[in-house]
């Protein structure tokens, strides 16, 4: 049994990722197997998404690597954000934003890389920390850690919190816990959809209506404001 765990539309093309990224040509019906030897930072594919103008990969504990449609060849990303042995389990892209969710041995995070900005595209925030020598900068506890993306921002969902990095405020919020039915279960991928955000877990689907999160917003500034 073979199976392809990502698969993305590339323009006249199809990609998908395993052990290695494979790409269909609609246009001539011929594959192409990239590996290491073409650039690569690993065989170890387990997250792809695409912009544009690129193809990214991420890898376990080799970081992201990114394939550059014009020029037909792959690089790894070098940057601090994404350095030392990150597996990137979630890649989602927004706006002119690619987020990044990864995962080290003592911590775990997500890494944002603006495609418009040129002289310092990437930032880094870390969601959880259990190296107690360290002074924590964790947002919340977690083990897992998914990620979704639209033009409004980004969602993060984590083995009990939903968190959401808003881009015209630059801060981050809890909207909701996890929907009441699907309490206790991590989401494994999120997609935002229009005015959804969909959640897939072992446990079923679940959908999160962002207008009704604005409306709990409200209701709680109301009530802390003594309205």
């Amino acid at each position: 049994e073979v199976v392809l765990p990502f698969i993305i539309p590339k323009g006249t093309s199809i990609t998908t990722g395993i052990q290695e990224v494979v790409d269909y040509s609609k246009y001539d019906g011929t594959w192409t197997n990239y590996t290491i030897r073409d650039g690569l930072p690993s065989n170890n594919i387990i997250s792809i998404a695409s912009t544009p103008d690129a193809v990214w990969c991420g890898t376990l504990k080799n970081g992201v690597g990114v394939f550059q449609n014009l020029t037909g060849s792959w690089s790894s990303i070098t940057d601090p954000s994404m350095s030392g042995e990150k597996s990137v389990t979630s890649i989602a892209v927004g706006a002119n934003y690619v987020w990044f969710a990864w995962k080290e041995e003592l911590r775990n995070g997500v890494s944002r890389y603006d495609i418009l900005q040129k002289e310092k595209p990437w930032e880094k925030w870390v969601v959880t920390e259990w190296e107690e020598l360290v002074p924590t900068t964790r947002i919340t506890n977690s083990n897992m850690i998914n990620v979704g993306a639209d033009d409004e921002g980004m969602w993060v969902g984590t083995d009990d919190d939903v968190l959401f990095y808003d881009h015209s405020t630059s801060s981050w919020s809890r909207p909701f816990n996890h929907p009441s039915e699907l309490r206790g279960y991590a989401p494994v991928c999120i997609l935002v959809l229009d005015d959804s955000v969909w959640f897939a877990t072992e446990n079923g689907l679940g959908r999160l209506d962002k207008k009704l999160v604005g409306r709990v917003e409200q209701i709680r500034q109301r009530l802390q404001s003594g309205q």
